[in-house]
């Protein structure tokens, strides 16, 4: 979700644009993904998965943790079941928010990433607890309702 959220802000930059270029991961330079374009893109996902809290969980997790990095594995999952929001949004946030301090916490991030859920669903679900069904119209919303409904 994270990944799809952030070139989803990216496209909502220049929604005029018809073509967007596509860069393998590896091949981004550091410089790339230290700009502030980047960091806005993966600010915003963060936010949207987070429900506008991402730096206050950040900073509450860091404050559970007594600030001490190897103590994280255990604090966010206890923010995020506190908080009522994903471990797995949290941790991946976490791991952004220390990359920028130059710390690597993607491994530990990876290990609280959720294996057991379908991507489609968790997609899925996320859209259907914030979308105003009220506010499209009959033909929009049937339409959506049928591309949302499970297999």
């Amino acid at each position: 979700m994270a990944d799809l959220l952030h070139e989803m802000r990216h496209a909502g930059e220049d929604p005029e644009a018809s073509e967007f270029a596509a860069i393998d991961g590896e091949a981004v330079s550091r410089d790339r993904r230290e700009s502030d374009e980047e960091q806005t893109a993966t600010m915003f996902a963060g936010d949207v998965l987070l429900d506008g809290r991402a730096e206050f969980l950040a900073k509450m997790c860091v404050q559970e943790a007594s600030g001490k990095t190897e103590w994280l594995k255990t604090a966010v999952p206890r923010v995020a079941q506190r908080e009522g929001v994903r471990l797995d949004a949290l941790a991946n946030y976490m791991a952004y928010r220390l990359a920028l301090q130059g710390q690597n916490w993607w491994g530990a991030s990876t290990n609280l990433q959720a294996t057991d859920e379908s991507p489609w669903l968790i997609a899925r679900d996320f859209l259907i607890e914030r979308i105003s069904f009220a506010s499209l119209g009959n033909v929009d919303r049937h339409l959506l309702a049928r591309a949302l409904e499970e297999e």
